[in-house]
């Protein structure tokens, strides 16, 4: 017979599938994260890091005006939100998606993924078709460059 599992375990598994870490936050702005947004972060479970203040902080300042326009208009217009924002984690910023809604009390629930992996990936796909479109158009590409972007690929 298979052994039941209790919601919390449950989170923390799917948590762990999908690279995914859930939190949530009550119309009084206390704060909850699961166990793997903290480890996302670099944090120290039960850190006061965990406040909507502190963790502004932590995004790049270029990305926080979005990050602010996006979950006002949710909040405003009742209605999910999906925003990419460059974080400080540990000693580097690294992308995270957000993704989110209003849960119908004044609050939020949602959950955080680290695609910094995704956005790395794609500049070097983009650094490789901008070197193919330079050898094909003559643009002054080198044979340093191919090999670099064949041993790369």
């Amino acid at each position: 017979m298979a052994r039941k599992i209790d919601a919390k375990e449950s989170l923390n598994i799917i948590n762990e599938l999908g690279e995914i870490a859930a939190w949530t936050i009550n119309q009084a702005g206390e704060v909850w994260w699961c166990d793997a947004l903290y480890d996302l972060y670099g944090i120290e479970k039960g850190s006061k890091e965990t406040d909507m203040n502190a963790f502004q902080n932590k995004i790049y300042q270029p990305d926080l005006e979005k990050f602010n326009s996006v979950i006002d208009k949710s909040i405003e217009n009742l209605m999910p939100f999906v925003v990419e924002v460059r974080v400080k984690i540990k000693y580097e910023y690294q992308w995270v998606r957000i993704s989110g809604k209003p849960d119908g009390r004044g609050g939020l629930i949602g959950c955080t993924q680290n695609i910094n992996n995704l956005y790395r990936t794609a500049r070097e796909n983009l650094q490789t078709l901008q070197v193919l479109e330079a050898l094909i158009l003559g643009n002054g590409a080198t044979m340093d460059e191919l090999k670099r972007v064949i041993n790369n690929g």
